[in-house]
């Protein structure tokens, strides 16, 4: 959030030289080649340059870590500027570049030891990433329990050149496992399949070996594992739908270029036509007493005030759209009233002022014939 980072690597890397704000604080950022970046630095330039007690640095780490910003950190200033005034005869301009330099960097600052944890943790997951793929893939899907977010991971993984299958009858365990060189889906992520049952099949199987004592499977059991079905059966639900519109979306009245959410940044500028699901809707209305003070107090006039932000998401990516009170009762009325979670629309809108958002101004349902504009 406030650029250190890149500032740092730019310093460790070379590529800029390495500058102090001030000498009385060169010991303390020479670890970090003159940035600050933890919060450790930040107390101690507190307590160092502006004399602050240890009371009022306690407070400006928990600022820290809640990442309060300087609205938060100026109510100090005033202490700062007296300390370091009063211990080293400094300027006013010379503590308030220190003290900005706190604000910018310090409002955001991470400590110093959890830094370390995660860098290690990091690390260590590069190296196993890069050199047992589908183990670490494994392990990272069998510790979410989000199904959206192991849809994810999947999608990356396949990406990344690995296939899996959703469950396999005579390899899978209860959860996610790597056997035959293959990433393979637990049992209790079939539908119908919990904890128990998969125990229950699991044990069975390792009896069937053609020996006497096998013991078969119910019918049940039977059906759930040459039938069953899971969240992942289809990862890339938008191209498996739909893959048929984005091979010739003119055959499907569509008249601009089909994008994927991944390639629509906040830098560009036009219209964007895009297939995604509804994940979330959200009313919202221009006199909300935290948009009328963002006009100064003013009140939004007219009948129609109410705006729809919404979520959506395609096979790459999410992004936030906006349907304008102008088009509400049209284009927005007819999505909360009808549309559900999971619904598929083509959109087309625009995209503007560095913002990555899209504001709509037209959008067809793939998925629910209740749902037409008004």
């Amino acid at each position: 959030m406030s650029g250190g980072t890149e500032e740092y690597v730019r310093r460790r890397s070379g590529k800029e030289p390495v500058t102090f704000l001030h000498p009385l604080i060169r010991d303390i950022t020479k670890v970090t080649y003159g940035v600050i970046i933890y919060q450790e630095q930040v107390m101690e330039i507190a307590r160092q340059v502006g004399a602050l007690s240890w009371e009022d640095v306690s407070q400006l780490r928990k600022a820290m870590s809640k990442s309060y910003g300087k609205e938060y950190f100026d109510q100090y200033w005033k202490k700062f500027w007296d300390g370091a005034r009063t211990k080293h005869k400094m300027t006013e301009a010379t503590a308030k570049t220190i003290w900005d330099q706190i604000n910018t960097m310090g409002s955001w600052a991470f400590n110093r030891s959890h830094a370390v944890a995660y860098g290690t943790i990091s690390y260590w997951c590069c190296v196993l990433k890069a050199h047992y793929p589908l183990e670490f893939g494994a392990a990272c899907l069998r510790n979410e329990r989000d199904s959206d977010k192991v849809i994810k991971l999947l999608r990356e993984l396949v990406k990344e050149g690995y296939s899996y299958v959703p469950f396999d009858a005579r390899l899978s365990m209860q959860n996610w496992t790597v056997a035959e060189g293959k990433l393979i889906g637990g049992l209790t992520g079939i539908v119908g399949i919990g904890p128990k049952l998969a125990e229950n099949i699991i044990r069975k199987r390792a009896t069937q070996n053609g020996e006497e004592g096998s013991v078969p499977f119910s019918r049940r059991e039977l059906d759930l594992l040459n039938n069953g079905k899971t969240p992942y059966d289809h990862v890339f639900e938008a191209q498996d739908r739909f893959g048929h519109i984005f091979k010739n979306p003119k055959k499907h009245k569509i008249d601009s270029p089909l994008r994927l959410l991944n390639t629509i940044t906040a830098k560009e500028n036009g219209t964007v036509v895009f297939i995604a699901k509804l994940v979330k809707k959200i009313l919202r209305d221009h006199n909300e007493p935290i948009l009328v003070a963002k006009r100064g107090g003013r009140l939004m006039q007219g009948d129609q005030t109410a705006f729809l932000n919404a979520m959506v998401e395609d096979d790459t990516e999410n992004i936030m759209i906006t349907i304008s009170r102008k088009d509400f009762s049209e284009w927005a009325k007819p999505i909360l009233d009808t549309a559900k979670i999971g619904d598929w629309f083509i959109w087309r809108g625009t995209v503007s002022n560095g913002i990555r958002r899209v504001k709509v101004i037209r959008w067809r349902c793939l998925t629910n014939a209740k749902v037409r504009k008004a």
